[in-house]
């Protein structure tokens, strides 16, 4: 979530000024996921947090969030992302719209043509901005693209679960974050929840490297109908095709 190469509509940015800037330009979608916490194996359980009652109501809220989206059979999401990418000192904006459907179906489609499909163990992307078209085999429970999923990824933080610009009188509340595993990004979540739908209304995620990405969702609209060709994603024509997986997966 905090890479400026994953497909979207660049509307704002700099060109990199260094080699290595430009290569992370060219970075692929499958090293974006993993730097971001998006996709990444499974590393042994931090140390639990211990309990507080600020803590506990944070964590609390966060559960029902989680619970909202597992109780879906499917949603529809539509979002601004708004990416910076420190090394190049560049952003990145873009919109998009994504579709899960129960148990490991999503789709993410992106204003400039670009696509995430993970259709069980197999994802597949199109970077329009390369014209790059990834394909390899995964485990989809390693994709954090449902929200439920990735906030299983982290707590609430200990010494503060909630935002210094917190505001409940909104009518939403924003937890900070951390990974509850070892050695993962993003580092550190800011979500804002509403507290009325338990849905999350903006999610901002920092690397350590100091990258960050801003996700505002504009709508969220559970066990909806998904369109017919939706998870289907078949290598458009003259793209790159890239089977190797930086994972190895096989």
């Amino acid at each position: 979530m905090t890479n400026s190469s994953l497909p979207g509509a660049a509307r704002r940015m700099r060109v990199p000024t260094s080699t290595s800037a430009a290569v992370g330009w060219a970075t692929t979608a499958f090293l974006f996921l993993a730097a971001t916490g998006l996709f990444f194996p499974h590393p042994a359980l931090a140390e639990e947090p211990p309990a507080s009652p600020e803590l506990a109501e944070a964590q609390a809220l966060v559960d029902r969030v989680v619970d909202r989206y597992e109780g879906a059979r499917s949603y529809r999401i539509e979002f601004t992302q708004e990416s910076y990418w420190a090394l190049a000192d560049t952003s990145h904006f873009a919109e998009g719209v994504l579709f899960l459907e129960r148990p490991d179906r999503i789709s993410v489609s992106y204003d400039d043509g670009g696509r995430i499909v993970v259709d069980g163990d197999t994802m597949r992307v199109f970077v329009a901005m390369t014209n790059q078209f990834f394909l390899t085999t995964i485990e989809s429970a390693d994709v954090m693209l449902d929200p439920a999923v990735l906030l299983r990824e982290f707590h609430p933080d200990r010494l503060a679960p909630f935002a210094d610009d917190d505001d409940r009188t909104a009518g939403t509340r924003t937890v900070s974050m951390r990974p509850s595993m070892s050695f993962t990004e993003p580092a550190r979540l800011l979500a804002t929840i509403d507290l009325r739908s338990h849905s999350i209304v903006n999610i901002v995620a920092f690397s350590t490297a100091g990258d960050r990405t801003a996700y505002r969702m504009h709508a969220c609209h559970f066990d909806v109908p998904t369109p017919d060709g939706a998870f289907v994603l078949p290598k458009p024509e003259g793209a790159e095709l890239i089977t190797d997986s930086p994972f190895g997966a096989q």
